[in-house]
């Protein structure tokens, strides 16, 4: 492993997307859809059940569960297929949305939470299937409030060895508050992204970058933007891409 440190860079990529034929002109600013101050809202929910599963934002299981209380997050509830579903990360449990009907109550909702995150933009024709890929732990960002280490190994697949889902986050890594889960999606979710330029994050240990752009998924009627990882490459290696073309 190489231990060269380079400088933490977060830049919107100048071309955008791999395949697309908009110039950058063509493209509204990352920063127009990434703002600082994204906040959990933080509570503690006990669960109806003993054992409870957590889910993507189409309500399907994602293979993971929580037992006893759980640290839930504030910021909306998903309206999805099965009902309604709320998120829950972290505090020594897998993270993922939690169906109503397995809280002991509802998680009180703070719209000024998302600080202007996750607004609608106009969306084209270009569609992707998302397809989770790793990212390499050693491939680290700088958070830009705390300056600590952070991997971004999240944001590939999250729930390893489950590797068939990720993460569309309110912002993105490089604001106060970025990386927020909005939504776990599945592969073969399909990804619809907007005119907006794409971010690019270098990474401050072992050589290599990742790459997000904004756009949005659907469940049951309704939209989620946010941002989704690209690709990425480590080190010299091949890029290594996180969606498929599905319609252009």
């Amino acid at each position: 492993m190489r231990s060269l440190l380079l400088l933490a860079a977060l830049t919107a990529c100048s071309g955008d997307f791999d395949d697309t034929d908009s110039s950058s002109a063509d493209l509204a600013s990352a920063s127009t859809f990434d703002h600082d101050g994204v906040n959990h809202h933080a509570q503690t929910i006990k669960l109806a059940h003993s054992t409870v599963q957590l889910r993507d934002v189409d309500g399907n299981p994602i293979g993971k569960t929580v037992t006893g209380s759980v640290r839930m997050q504030g910021i909306e509830a998903i309206d999805s297929p099965i009902g309604t579903l709320y998120y829950t990360w972290g505090d020594g449990q897998p993270s993922g949305h939690i169906h109503v009907s397995d809280l002991a109550k509802r998680p009180a909702i703070d719209d000024s939470a998302r600080a202007g995150n996750g607004e609608a933009c106009a969306i084209g024709s270009k569609s992707y299937w998302v397809r989770p890929a790793r990212i390499e732990g050693d491939l680290r960002y700088r958070g830009p409030t705390t300056g600590d280490s952070y991997s971004l190994a999240w944001y590939g697949t999250p729930g390893t060895p489950v590797d068939d889902y990720t993460y569309l986050s309110w912002s993105w890594i490089d604001r106060a508050g970025g990386g927020i889960v909005r939504a776990v999606v599945r592969e073969n979710d399909v990804f619809y992204p907007c005119a907006v330029k794409s971010i690019k994050t270098e990474s401050i240990a072992t050589s290599g970058w990742v790459k997000a752009i904004y756009g949005m998924v659907q469940s049951n009627g309704h939209r989620y933007f946010g941002w989704l990882v690209h690709s990425h490459q480590y080190d010299s290696q091949p890029v290594v891409m996180h969606v498929a073309l599905r319609s252009t």
